[in-house]
């Protein structure tokens, strides 16, 4: 009998609610001002013509707060007035509360960052959008201060040393309640909803025996490269989906793609620029950086265009992370950051990019700042220029890590600063190798244009001192001197060019050609004979000539060759072999200058190396 009589009540609930809902929609119609209905859809979402949501947040009118415990009991009352029987059917009581915290320092701030269970958001939850933005600014925070930070926390959270305001009391109930209440909680929501004017651009299709369908917010994110001249999909992305206070997110993945929890009613979707471990990047110097998308049903894709702005320095700068803390980095070590490491974009200040290492410890200051535009008359840095700058500048952070701040402040900037050219150039050649792009940096190409900007092996005695291809040319298969080299003469010291190399002669049949001391050699013949001309018995093997002293000799099937001759202004890179990570672990953490360099370099030569090698090479450093 009871089962028939709740039966009978869901049926006049079901008409309630939509006569319910017909009307409100009605009156919403007539007597609602200054909002609009979101966009609503369950097709795919594009937003690669979204330039309205590139600037400042814009906030409209405080909302009735249709969770409140107080305005969740008005609607249970409602519906219980026409329903006896919903009595006692559910405990509304406070679930969850409404926070605002206020962090008094960006150390506060960075600390209530730490806490990765609670989601935090730069502005108010009860608030209407006006404008979507990439970021937000409280008009009532003193400059130089973080913005307050609001949350939904379960009762009986442990709040952390932070000042905080609890705003209201909540009742949360489909994060609570037994789903086994049929439409219940579903009633309930939509009435609060409709007594507090919180319907607008949502169609209340709810009825008791038919409750809304569960989805799943998902969708792709994608990014703009100027090398491939196209989108490409952006991973490790951390989505955020909110309904009201209830939030879920996701990361996406080697795809781009991202599905969340399920939600019945439309949710607001948003990036927030962060990974909850390891990084946070701002927008100028305090504000979090962020992306506000639609609220909607249904799937939402984002396509980061070319004209996106600082949306597209936000996702490049992302993509250098990415890359460092979780991708292929050609051996080298991930940072170690103590706090999550803070990357500051500057849209629109010139410049390329500086490393602070957070030394005060604060949380006051970057550890990295990244700037939109060059020097050369504030031209737009290229996607590929941003995303190599913000490798170079994070390559600074771990070489910071690997020795110390007091030993790093005695390294010489041509050392710091050539490491971080290398770790530039090698990590983001292999992000686009794997980009399908086997020619970016290619230093045998003609890459002139905006690919040639990360080899340097058109250096000379007249570029910047500091920042030189040193270690990179330690890790490569190529000579600048001699490939990049114009030099008419690659044999002055005798032999002829066999166009790879200077051909010097040949040992006798039987006998072996070796090298000794920097000398030609071969074994002699029967016992004391030398046939070769101009070679000459020393007592033990035949002498075939001496080495130069800036060529490198060799031997191949028993014939001396040297290497050609190089170009003078170029430096003659005869240096190869070492890996990037044997460098990073065995040679930068004893290499304080150039003479420290040499030294660690000649203790850890790999096969095929001498010191005479290393030697030539590094002469150029020293002459300078």
């Amino acid at each position: 009998m009871m089962k028939y009589r709740v039966f009978i009540a869901g049926v006049l609930l079901s008409l309630f609610v939509i006569l319910e809902s017909c009307e409100k929609d009605f009156l919403l119609e007539k007597t609602t001002t200054g909002i609009a209905p979101e966009k609503k859809s369950n097709s795919t979402f594009s937003s690669g013509d979204d330039n309205f949501a590139q600037d400042l947040m814009v906030l409209g009118r405080k909302l009735k707060n249709p969770y409140s415990v107080d305005n969740m009991k008005l609607a249970y009352e409602s519906l219980r007035s026409k329903f006896p029987v919903l009595t006692e059917t559910l405990n509304i009581r406070p679930t969850h509360l409404y926070v605002k915290f206020t962090p008094a320092s960006q150390e506060e701030y960075q600390y209530l960052e730490s806490i990765t269970d609670v989601e935090l958001f730069e502005y108010p939850l009860d608030y209407e959008i006006l404008k979507r933005g990439v970021y937000y600014r409280d008009p009532n925070t003193a400059d130089g201060l973080p913005n307050p930070q609001y949350a939904s926390v379960p009762v009986g959270y442990t709040f952390p040393n932070v000042s905080y305001e609890i705003l209201e009391e909540l009742y949360i109930p489909e994060l609570v309640e037994n789903e086994n209440l049929l439409g219940t909680v579903d009633a309930l929501i939509d009435q609060s909803l409709i007594l507090t004017d919180n319907l607008v651009g949502e169609v209340l299709r709810f009825s008791f025996l038919r409750r809304p369908s569960r989805w799943n917010p998902d969708g792709f994110i994608r990014t703009f490269d100027n090398i491939t001249n196209g989108l490409i999909p952006l991973q490790g992305v951390k989505v955020r989906v909110r309904r009201w206070f209830t939030v879920k997110t996701a990361v996406t993945d080697a795809r781009g793609y991202y599905r969340t929890g399920s939600y019945r009613r439309p949710v607001n979707y948003s990036i927030k620029w962060e990974n909850d471990s390891y990084w946070d990047i701002r927008d100028g110097w305090i504000g979090q950086a962020k992306y506000d998308g639609p609220q909607q049903k249904g799937r939402w894709n984002l396509d980061i265009e070319r004209w996106f702005g600082k949306t597209l320095g936000f996702a490049t700068i992302h993509r250098g992370l990415q890359r460092y803390f979780y991708r292929d980095i050609v051996g080298l070590k991930r940072p170690g950051h103590q706090t999550k490491l803070k990357v500051n974009y500057h849209h629109d200040s010139q410049g390329t990019g500086v490393n602070w290492g957070n030394w005060d410890g604060t949380g006051l200051f970057p550890d990295i700042r990244i700037f939109g535009r060059s020097n050369n008359g504030g031209n737009r840095h290229p996607v590929n220029v941003l995303l190599s700058t913000t490798i170079h500048e994070i390559a600074h952070t771990s070489h910071l890590e690997l020795i110390g701040n007091l030993q790093y402040v005695q390294v010489a900037k041509q050392i710091y600063e050539s490491w971080a050219d290398a770790v530039e150039f090698f990590v983001t050649r292999q992000e686009y190798l794997e980009l399908g792009q086997i020619n970016y940096d290619d230093p045998s190409l003609d890459n002139s244009g905006a690919n040639d900007v990360d080899n340097k092996q058109e250096w000379d005695h007249n570029s910047d001192h500091d920042y030189t291809p040193l270690f990179i040319d330690f890790a490569d298969a190529y000579n600048q001197g001699i490939e990049r080299g114009n030099v008419v003469n690659r044999c002055p010291d005798g032999g002829w060019f066999d166009g790879n190399n200077c051909y010097f002669g040949t040992a006798p049949q039987g006998e072996t050609a070796f090298i000794f001391s920097d000398n030609f050699y071969y074994t002699p013949v029967n016992c004391c004979d030398c046939p070769v001309p101009g070679s000459w018995f020393d007592g033990a093997n035949c002498f075939a000539g001496e080495i130069p002293e800036d060529r490198i000799g060799f031997i191949w099937n028993d014939n001396w060759f040297l290497r050609p001759a190089g170009q003078g202004d170029l430096l003659y890179d005869e240096v190869s072999g070492y890996t990037m990570e044997l460098l990073e672990s065995r040679v930068l953490p004893h290499s304080y200058g150039l003479t420290s360099l040499r030294d660690a370099l000649k203790a850890n030569k790999p096969s095929g190396m001498t010191d005479k090698h290393i030697d030539l090479y590094l002469n150029y450093y020293f002459n300078l």
